[in-house]
């Protein structure tokens, strides 16, 4: 019988070594001496000990699990025993028994059928990786099993390898009901005595931030997790500490399993990783239909060029998901084969064509429905400045489900193509949407679903929805195909896509805390870019790959107080610098020499002032000239933005500002163009134009918390929101909520002492001044402490300590009077004139 072991530890069922417990031992002897002889100890875990009986009465052997002490201490009997009838009633074929449960001698424990064999924990031990078919079979019993709980009202809760075991050929499931049995009245985990309910390796999202309200559907997360151990030899997540590893299921897209198994077929994976999906509305509605999905697409003929499966793919990865079709379209430009008639011109991947939406069965008010979408869809995408899009008009000739992809492609020299099906269920209506290649081959999908109770009225907004997502689809996608053309060696290509998949994976790691790996990855990152620059040694995007990596050590170095930023900078350009070398007027090196150039005049200022304002000069001018043809222009007109802002010209960086945000074809860098646009808005003195910025940063991205951040400085700082001391805290908490783990304590005190401003705006000093206490005692070297502490001080009245306090850190921290001067943070303070004084710089 298989014992709750953490990941990784002893197999379950197989008799091991464990500390004496004569005393645990004894009692339950006694407890069932009435029927049952208990044998030997089976096992250990985390809420139980598990041991092998003896049924007098039925001639059988049994498994006994025995709660550990810190566990019964915590559960009343009553509880425990209602919980485990429950799960008691539950007679299916992939599920082990439960015979009784009992409560005698402080022991609570319960009896289950004895199923010989290993368990999966073991199995994986021995073979690190499953066979596909057997994976999909085993994932389909304990579907199976699952199935059949949760028409009972059954949710397992803690699904994992040790949990499943091998009996007689076929998988059947442990443990039902234990976790629930287990967790507090409301559901709420039992911290207090260590215990983490569910295991962290293979726990949903909603489970790992304690939402009472789980469903079946984490019960399909947690199959989904373990279906990829079978299939990788790993889950999808790890990390040094539990806690790790729940963050990473929280906040991180989990590896693609093509990676690590590349002859798993696309329609395995695309079901895998809708099974994974973070929210539950985004994974199969049902465990039964997961494990059907997943049944057809190992056992069904392979997937057509347009795919009706969808799955939710984010990032980084759907440049690696594309990989083997984008290989297809290099090889067959580079063999000068891309059309029958001898065109071996490749196909832009920025011109689109919409195909018509399927609506499969479909009544004709849906059919009508799917219609308007593909106009509106075609309509929203023509208006994009960086795509070419057929019109509706071009495409219908070719909307029959007969001709090929590729002779679309090549008739109409298209490079991108959007299909898909929308489909009713009861008041809800669903799309599914894929992007497809040249060549016919799935790159990328997603899905939306809403209620639409009045389909044909709500288009527009379903489409201007659908539309955005597309954006953030096509970026990645169509950049990755450019720079697939742009070399003549696959080889080298797939070294630099693979260094940056490593480069992705440094801020989920940064975010997990998890600073050695974050480092590895960047090591990593950079050996891979230089492999490709010698596979390809004219290609300039892997130099810059190189260079742009000093962005990231730049971050690492701030958490782990390294002091080598400048070095690190200079090393960055002259790998820019080896780029512009090869190819002088690439966009991308002159970027990124814009950009480092800016950040070292920005953070390490020459001491000569002919020196700083060369250095910002040429970094400005070389951000000029990479807008013209880049397609990345919107995120170089941001940087620029922030330059020209750094340098005092704050009109003219709220117009950069703005061209940013709105040549933003695929939505890449829309939340920082917003952020800016209120911070320049604000440093000028236009708070109601801020106050606008701010608010739609709110609505658009509700997870940034730079946009509750920027409510808490209107709040403090302005007069255009009232000053609402509990509102105010409200949005320190969800402001910090949403700050990853690695940068909520710095910025911790600061929003604390926003919060004391509002409080001192309102008049209620005490609390003011207890938020200036704390602030105070962090540091004063940190201008995110100094202004708001001086702006407490000065609303208390004590205008002398306010002064002293932004007249010395100016003293001490000459690069940063400028940005100081700007602060709306010290609006009032600069009408004295020591502060105004010493706030006075040089030119840069």
């Amino acid at each position: 019988m298989a014992a709750g072991l953490t990941r990784g530890g002893a197999p379950a069922c197989q008799e091991r070594s464990f500390p004496d417990m004569p005393d645990q031992l004894d009692r339950l002897k006694t407890a069932v001496a009435d029927r049952y002889d208990v044998e030997r100890l089976l096992g250990q875990g985390g809420t139980a000990t598990v041991y092998l009986a003896h049924d007098r009465k039925l001639h059988r052997p049994v498994a006994i699990k025995v709660l550990r002490a810190e566990v019964t201490a915590t559960v009343g009997a009553d509880r425990f025993t209602r919980e485990i009838e429950v799960t008691a009633r539950l007679q299916h074929p992939h599920i082990v028994s439960v015979i009784e449960s009992g409560s005698a001698h402080g022991l609570l424990y319960y009896i289950l059928a004895y199923a010989p064999g290993e368990s999966l924990r073991q199995l994986l031990q021995r073979t690190g990786q499953l066979d596909v078919d057997d994976a999909v079979r085993i994932t389909r019993e304990v579907g199976d099993a699952l199935t059949y709980a949760h028409s009972q009202g059954v949710v397992h809760r803690d699904i994992k390898p040790e949990n499943i075991l091998l009996s007689g050929g076929h998988a059947v499931v442990s443990d039902f009901g234990l976790v629930k049995a287990v967790s507090g009245p409301d559901g709420e985990r039992l911290t207090d005595s260590g215990l983490v309910l569910g295991t962290p390796w293979y726990m949903s999202p909603e489970q790992a931030a304690g939402d009472p309200g789980i469903d079946a559907r984490a019960d399909e997360y947690s199959l989904a997790c373990v279906l990829y151990e079978m299939l990788a030899g790993e889950p999808p997540f790890s990390g040094a500490t539990p806690q790790m590893v729940l963050a990473r299921h929280v906040s991180q897209a989990p590896p693609l399993i093509r990676i690590v198994r590349p002859n798993i077929s696309v329609g395995v994976a695309a079901v895998l990783e809708r099974g994974l999906a973070k929210a539950p509305v985004d994974r199969y509605p049902s465990v039964a239909e997961f494990a059907t999905a997943l049944d057809r697409a190992h056992s069904g003929p392979p997937l057509p060029a347009l795919v009706r499966q969808w799955h939710p793919v984010r990032g980084v990865a759907i440049a690696v998901l594309a990989l083997a079709s984008a290989w297809l379209v290099w090889h067959q430009v580079r063999r000068g084969g891309a059309g029958r008639s001898g065109d071996v011109r490749p196909l832009d991947p920025s011109h689109v064509a919409v195909l018509a939406l399927g609506a499969p069965g479909a009544s004709p008010e849906l059919a009508a429905f799917a219609a308007n979408l593909t106009n509106r869809l075609t309509d929203g995408l023509s208006s994009i400045d960086a795509l070419t899009v057929i019109s509706r008009r071009g495409i219908e000739p070719y909307d029959v489900a007969a001709i090929p992809i590729d002779s679309i492609a090549r008739a109409l020299r298209i490079g991108t193509f959007i299909g898909g099906d929308v489909v009713a269920e009861g008041s809800r209506v669903r799309v599914s949407l894929h992007l497809i290649d040249g060549s016919g081959h799935q790159v990328a999908s997603t899905n939306v679903e809403a209620g639409f109770p009045e389909r044909q009225l709500l288009v527009d907004a379903a489409a201007d929805t659908i539309t955005r997502l597309l954006r953030q689809k096509l970026g990645p996608a169509i950049r990755m195909r450019r720079r697939l053309l742009e070399t003549t060696s696959i080889a080298a290509f797939e070294k630099e896509q693979a260094g940056e998949a490593r480069k992705a994976s440094f801020n989920a790691q940064l975010n997990g805390n998890d600073l050695r790996a974050a480092s590895r990855s960047l090591d990593d990152a950079d050996s891979l870019f230089a492999a490709a620059e010698r596979l390809d040694p004219k290609w300039v995007e892997p130099i810059v790959g190189r260079s742009s990596l000093a962005q990231e050590r730049i971050q690492l170095g701030f958490i782990e107080h390294r002091s080598n930023g400048e070095q690190v900078l200079r090393a960055g350009i002259a790998q820019a610098e080896r780029a512009i070398r090869i190819a002088p007027a690439n966009p991308s090196a002159l970027q990124m020499r814009g950009l480092l150039r800016y950040w070292l005049w920005d953070r390490y200022r020459p001491a000569d002032s002919a020196t700083a304002l060369a250095l910002r000069d040429s970094a400005e001018e070389d951000l000029e000239r990479a807008i013209d043809g880049n397609p990345d222009r919107s995120r170089v007109l941001r940087i620029l933005s922030e330059l020209v802002a750094a340098s005092g010209r704050l009109d003219e960086a709220v117009v950069l500002a703005q061209r940013a945000y709105a040549v933003d074809p695929f939505l890449e860098t829309a939340s920082v163009n917003v952020v800016r646009l209120f911070e320049f808005n604000f440093e000028l003195g236009k708070d109601d134009s801020a106050a606008r910025w701010c608010r739609e940063g709110a609505v658009r991205f509700p997870e940034d918390p730079q946009f509750y951040d920027c409510q808490l400085r209107l709040m403090a700082w302005s007069n255009v929101s009232g000053h609402d001391p509990a509102k105010a805290r409200e949005l320190e908490a969800r402001a910090l909520a949403h700050y990853p783990a690695t940068e909520r304590a710095p910025y911790a005190p600061f929003l604390d002492l926003l919060v004391g401003t509002v409080y001192a705006r309102a008049g209620k000093r005490d609390s003011a001044r207890a938020a200036l206490a704390r602030g105070l005692a962090v540091e004063r070297r940190n201008p995110g402490i100094v202004i708001p502490a001086a702006d407490i001080l000065m609303l208390l009245g004590d205008t002398l300590a306010s002064v002293n306090l932004v007249v010395g850190y100016a003293a001490a921290h000459r690069e940063d009077r400028d940005a100081m001067r700007r602060n709306p943070g010290l609006r009032l303070l600069q009408q004295d004139h020591r502060v105004a004084a010493a706030l006075t710089s040089s030119p840069r």
